[in-house]
């Protein structure tokens, strides 16, 4: 597993950031407030949006989603003209391995009044093995007519989805391109591949040593082997293309730079009349440079090139202009004495670019002294600028690239460390909760921690009652906006809280137990983060061992925490529920 770090989670911890924000009412295919049963049985207003992928809902006059259904997780559409019986389902849900839902005897008592009057609704079933884990979802209308088009638009809407994700999971095309995939990119491939590149590099090579004459046996059998050659690169060619069809193939660069080589290949061949043919039958010479696409030691220098392009490329513009400034000064300065060297902006321009690369510019220098000892003009020019550039800047150029180096040679450190670790076992300690817990990390004090836990608390608490239910809890962080997505268990669910003692007299996590909670697990992915810091640490680093202190006091912390529970407010909730 990998191991979530905060320091690339995002810092942001609002209600927005972790379920979204609704969409605007001209993307939707229909926008309007309906009114929804809440878990304790009761109807409150929300905001129901409908998409081509999901419906989602917000409280009466907020943008924030609440909670959402994927269309093509939804099982079934039916019209409702009276309540269903949910209460007897409600007690079916009390088992000893359930989280109990808590009935508001007014409102069911509301609810069978409700259930001798005709009412316009419609409920929304949706898949036990999705995000709502088979949960149903009922919704209230104020005509049948309104009611008869929701359920129309919305079984429409879900047939759709539903066609999408199947023509998405069980295409042939997709089938046979992750067959084609997995085949293309084993090491064995990618070796004969490797071997291909090398053999033609070979016979380019012999083919520029030896020289055959036009017309000769020679030249043919060099002619059929480049034939076989480029057949070979273009069949290869064609299954990079349809394995990783279209962004992955065209994002990646040796991609692409295999397909201009190759391309080139095929139009010399294939074409014999094409003006400056012979340039092109050059470039087939570049082919050997698809090697180091291939070959993972190689591939990681030229990534390292390649990620320092950018900074060398200031460095050298600041180079070019410090250039060109002197290219200037010499020309008014020496463009009399030197027409040759100083004449021009562009002959000086290259004068200066020799004078940078140490060829023979104190020479060049002397020849400017017009017969005297010494000439402080030349000596200043000269003297400052190889200081300036060929001392300080080109260095600055060399600084870059070994930078660029040791962060390439960090991170194959890091990739070398979780190779070692599973071939011996010894995997990264990753939580469900960990996601959401490199989000949280970013607090500056004890209040923003709790303000962050009260935002996160009030996002699964889609009824606004105060407390969460396992249902709120699983389909709520199965559906914030983190990388990766967060699945919990109720298996799981049960050992963050201490096997159900934080649970409430009527079966949920109050807000108090809930901030205890995730304190404990903020405490407990610290010392998690600790450890693999320990790991990454090199034999005889002193670092380690100050990690190791700070992760016993962690544990201290822990320990202490464990023994002397502290009690948390609860946090200011308003609306509904729903």
């Amino acid at each position: 597993a990998e191991l979530v770090s905060p320091v690339t989670s995002p810092g942001m911890m609002d209600a927005e950031s972790l379920m979204g924000a609704m969409p605007e009412p001209q993307e939707c295919i229909k926008y309007e407030n309906l009114l929804k049963i809440n878990h304790l049985f009761q109807w409150t207003v929300r905001t129901v949006a409908l998409t081509k992928h999901m419906l989602c809902f917000a409280g009466e006059g907020e943008n924030v989603i609440r909670d959402y259904i994927l269309l093509h997780e939804v099982s079934n559409v039916f019209e409702r003209n009276k309540i269903p019986n949910i209460i007897e389902k409600g007690h079916a849900d009390h088992s000893a391995s359930a989280w109990k839902q808590p009935l508001d005897w007014n409102a069911v008592q509301e609810m069978m009044e409700d259930r001798l009057t005709s009412i316009h609704a419609f409920e929304v079933q949706t898949s036990e093995r999705g995000f709502n884990s088979g949960r149903s979802y009922y919704f209230r209308t104020q005509t049948t007519e309104q009611r008869d088009a929701w359920v129309d638009v919305l079984k429409e809407a879900v047939k759709r989805a539903k066609r999408r994700k199947v023509a998405q999971e069980s295409s042939i095309f997709r089938t046979a391109q992750a067959r084609v995939r997995e085949v293309y990119d084993s090491s064995a491939a990618q070796g004969l591949v490797a071997l291909l590149i090398c053999s033609n590099f070979v016979i380019n090579a012999a083919q520029a040593e030896v020289q055959p004459a036009e017309g000769s046996y020679e030249e043919e059998v060099f002619g059929y082997l480049d034939t076989a050659f480029t057949a070979a690169f273009g069949f290869e060619l064609a299954c990079n293309l349809f394995s990783h069809w279209f962004w992955t193939f065209f994002r990646d660069g040796w991609s692409v730079f295999d397909l201009i080589v190759v391309a080139v290949s095929l139009v010399s061949i294939g074409v014999e009349e094409v003006p400056g043919l012979s340039i092109l039958r050059l470039l087939r010479a570049f082919r050997v440079l698809r090697l180091f696409g291939k070959l993972a030691s190689i591939r990681r220098i030229i990534n390292a090139l390649g990620s320092a392009v950018v900074p060398v490329c200031n460095a050298f513009l600041i180079m070019f202009l410090v250039t060109a400034i002197y290219a200037i000064m010499g020309n008014s300065l020496f463009g009399d004495l030197d027409d040759l060297y100083f004449g021009t902006f562009s002959r000086a321009l290259f004068t200066m670019f020799q004078v940078t690369t140490g060829d023979q510019w104190s020479d060049l220098a002397r020849g400017l002294f017009q017969g005297q000892p010494l000439s402080w003009r030349v000596c200043v020019y000269f003297v400052s600028f190889h200081m300036i550039v060929g001392w300080t800047l080109l260095q600055v150029v060399v600084a870059v690239l070994l930078d660029n180096f040791s962060e390439a040679s960090d991170k194959e450190k890091e990739t070398q460390r979780k190779e070692r670790s599973a071939r011996e076992g010894k995997s990264v300690a990753v939580t469900a909760l960990d996601p959401v817990l490199a989000c949280l990390a970013h607090f500056n004090t004890s209040q923003d921690l709790s303000d962050r836990i009260a935002t996160l608390f009030k996002v699964l608490d889609s009824d606004d009652s105060g407390s969460l239910s396992y249902r709120e809890v699983a389909a709520g962080l199965a559906k914030i906006k983190v990388t990766p997505g967060v699945r919990i268990t109720r298996e799981e669910l049960d050992v963050l809280t201490q096997h159900r003692r934080l649970l409430d007299a009527a079966g949920e996590i109050s807000f108090a137990a809930f901030d205890h909670l995730m304190r404990h697990q903020l405490q407990l992915f610290v010392q998690r983060q600790l450890a693999h810091a320990m790991g990454l640490a090199e034999e005889g680093d002193p670092s380690g061992t100050m990690l190791f202190v700070l992760k016993m006091v962690t544990v201290l912390l822990d320990d202490r925490w464990r023994a002397h529970p502290v009690a948390a407010p609860s946090p200011h909730v308003n609306g509904g529920g729903g």
